[in-house]
């Protein structure tokens, strides 16, 4: 599992690096993104929200093109290419709900 860091709250000036790091320890997270015999597994999450990624934020315009951007924390390499045309391989994970519980006293 990835590095974990202390809890902070997110902060105006601070709001674009903050994010920025959240998602690059998010994908760099082997538990929920991975890649395997050439195919690359992600968080069902981005299934959920790719109407999201359509609307090209920042000139992007899909999953695909938005995660070939973070090729270090996924461990991408020569087995899947990243640009956009080519990262077609995405399978999503289940989504682990366990998660959300609340832990018992």
């Amino acid at each position: 599992m990835a590095a974990r860091r202390s809890a902070q709250a997110y902060q105006g000036d601070q709001l674009e690096r903050q994010i920025d790091d959240n998602t690059r320890l998010f994908l760099s997270d082997k538990s929920r993104n991975y890649v395997s015999n050439g195919t690359l597994f992600v968080s069902r999450i981005f299934n959920w929200y790719e109407e999201d990624f359509k609307q090209g934020w920042g000139g992007i315009d899909s999953v695909a093109e938005f995660l070939a951007g973070f090729e270090k924390e996924l461990g991408l390499n020569e087995r899947i290419e990243t640009s956009t045309s080519r990262l077609s391989r995405i399978r999503y994970l289940r989504f682990d709900w366990g998660l959300h519980r609340a832990p018992l006293p």
